[in-house]
């Protein structure tokens, strides 16, 4: 028996539906802009519980268990407002 012909399964199988994503993705792009980037983090986590919600691996749905997004944004935050900050400093000796 050839085996070229018989049909390709993949263990991923995805649920979702691009007008389902776009209801999550228009949104937090005008968000995204109206809030010069800030919302970025909380988007981006949006965006991953849907896709990872919607897909199925040897029929068993994903989970997206990822952190908070707004902690990692407040830690960048935290790290910017430092560097900068010790920059200024340098720079008055």
């Amino acid at each position: 028996m050839n085996d070229e012909h018989l049909p390709q399964h993949s263990a991923f199988r995805f649920h979702g539906s691009w007008q389902e994503f776009a209801r999550i993705a228009f949104p937090n792009l005008l968000l995204t802009i109206v809030t010069l980037g800030i919302y970025r983090f909380w988007a981006t986590t949006r965006e991953r519980e849907y896709l990872w919600g919607k897909t199925d691996f040897i029929d068993e749905r994903l989970e997206w268990s990822g952190r908070v997004a707004g902690s990692s944004f407040l830690l960048v935050l935290s790290w910017r407002f430092s560097s900068s900050a010790c920059r200024s400093l340098s720079f008055n000796w």
